[in-house]
């Protein structure tokens, strides 16, 4: 049988562990929220530069082959427009990460608690 003085430090104990569960739940959900609209943002830039990257290959293709029927232009613009993209993902991806971090750090660390269990 327990003592209400040990009753009361359980049921103390069960209210912050309430509380901090709230509060975890909360920070998961908004920091989910938030870094889902960081990689939406990045996704649209992305696209955005890769469009202006396409349309400035394909038009130096169409120049070299213009002055040169038996120009490769066409298959260094596509090699170009693909390494240029692969490069520009990569940093726009860290560049994501590195804001996610910066703007909701807390959810980086719930998330790494909760992935460490």
């Amino acid at each position: 049988m327990l003592t209400p003085e040990e009753l009361a430090i359980i049921r103390d104990v069960a209210g912050q562990i309430n509380q901090t569960a709230g509060y975890s739940y909360h920070v998961l959900v908004q920091g989910t929220v938030i870094l889902n609209l960081i990689n939406l943002i990045s996704i649209g830039i992305w696209c955005l530069l890769m469009f202006i990257v396409i349309k400035r290959a394909t038009a130096w293709a169409a120049a070299k082959t213009a002055k040169d029927s038996y120009s490769d232009a066409n298959f260094i613009a596509a090699m170009s427009v693909t390494c240029i993209a692969i490069a520009i993902g990569f940093v726009i991806a860290m560049a994501a990460d590195a804001v996610g971090r910066i703007v909701v750090p807390e959810y980086y660390v719930l998330n790494t608690i909760i992935g460490a269990i």
